[in-house]
């Protein structure tokens, strides 16, 4: 067993997921840390897309386990936006053969300074949402813009999808952070399983390291969940401005 760690180096890959199982949990944008995990490992990047599709799947399954076991989701939007975001997640992959991937970065590069400063700056508003509680049901019609669009997102370009969820249906939405955590981790869930379906039916996936990584994602998405869900918006407001930090870098790094 130690020979096999040690050969397919678990030991560097096997705690990465587990931290990107936590912030996928509860904030979002693990990928930011599970894809290059796989990279630095060796695993060539196309299965290192799969292998975390499925990986990252079923460790979501858990943390939306225990959102729904807290009662932290809103029932009545999560299947509404699951469909919305797997047509804008076609959308988007379908978009991404006619335009060059670099027009979505200059984007990010351009809107996610304005984002965090946005988010940072507006911290009162965010604890507002979460301390005053409204009667007013959420509409339906921005719910599914929302999910759509950050759908399409997610197809064309994906990285940080998680975060942008959770950010815009508290904002557009006026819901607590922690039960847009509790949808978004459903809506995930569904779009991370179709993406898988491509990857899988091109064999680009890697059984041999499937397992170990699968159960520290389990293990990190619960707990990051279960975080999340006692500690509220004063401790993802931080955490999301921090990954929304790092996806800027990434970006920018990726023009280097």
């Amino acid at each position: 067993m130690l020979d096999y760690i040690m050969n397919n180096s678990l030991y560097i890959l096997c705690p990465l997921i587990f931290i990107a199982g936590f912030l996928d949990g509860s904030v979002g944008g693990g990928g930011l840390i599970s894809v290059p995990a796989y990279i630095i490992t060796g695993i060539p990047l196309h299965i290192a897309y799969g292998t975390n599709k499925l990986v990252n799947g079923v460790g979501m399954i858990f943390s939306a386990i225990k959102y729904i076991k807290n009662k932290c989701i809103i029932p009545r939007l999560v299947l509404p936006a699951a469909l919305a975001a797997l047509v804008g997640s076609q959308i988007g992959a379908k978009l991404v053969i006619l335009i060059n991937e670099e027009y979505c970065q200059w984007i990010l590069v351009a809107l996610l300074p304005i984002i965090l400063l946005l988010v940072i700056l507006n911290k009162k508003y965010f604890y507002n949402i979460a301390e005053v509680k409204t009667d007013k049901p959420p509409k339906q019609i921005i719910n599914c813009l929302v999910a759509l669009v950050i759908g399409c997102y997610d197809g064309f370009f994906g990285p940080g999808a998680g975060t942008f969820y959770i950010l815009a249906f508290t904002l557009f939405l006026r819901i607590d952070m922690v039960y847009s955590a509790g949808n978004t981790k459903i809506i995930n869930v569904i779009s991370n399983f179709g993406a898988l379906a491509v990857f899988a039916s091109q064999g680009l996936l890697m059984y041999e390291i499937v397992l170990p990584a699968m159960v520290c994602s389990i293990v990190g998405n619960y707990l990051g969940a279960a975080f999340a869900i006692r500690h509220g918006t004063k401790f993802m407001l931080p955490l999301l401005s921090v990954i929304l930090a790092a996806l800027l870098i990434k970006v920018l790094l990726d023009f280097l």
